[in-house]
């Protein structure tokens, strides 16, 4: 698969997919008009990797400064997609990066991955920019 890459917006985050080193990468503000069309792509991406993928661990890193309600149900149908690999056997660990002050976006990573029982993942706290 060719790498999926868009650059960061005002509303939307970096995207970058590296489907050779296994690494997934969304960082930024995520509040597009249509997150459905935005994310569209991204989530038929995903789909189309995990069925044809190798064995190994993909890193799934999501870093977001702020995530509207749409944007939040994209996310959620994206750890979806990535629990139910993991339930099928895929190794992927996720990893939520969020300020050290910022309770709201560590609140939403519980909230999005408390439930997907299948995916290693953790809540890392980075320093303040």
């Amino acid at each position: 698969m060719e790498r999926l890459t868009l650059p960061a917006t005002q509303f939307t985050p970096l995207v970058d997919f590296d489907y050779a080193r296994r690494a997934f990468v969304l960082q930024g503000e995520s509040y597009p008009e249509n997150a459905a069309e935005f994310y569209g792509p991204i989530l038929s991406a995903v789909r189309q990797y995990m069925s044809n993928s190798q064995s190994g661990k993909t890193t799934v890193t999501l870093q977001f400064a702020y995530v509207n309600s749409s944007s939040t149900r994209s996310l959620q149908q994206l750890l979806t997609l990535l629990d139910s690999a993991a339930r099928d056997g895929a190794s992927i660990d996720v990893r939520w990066l969020v300020e050290a002050d910022d309770d709201a976006m560590a609140e939403l990573g519980v909230d999005l991955l408390s439930d997907k029982s299948s995916l290693s993942y953790e809540i890392v706290n980075t320093p303040l920019s």
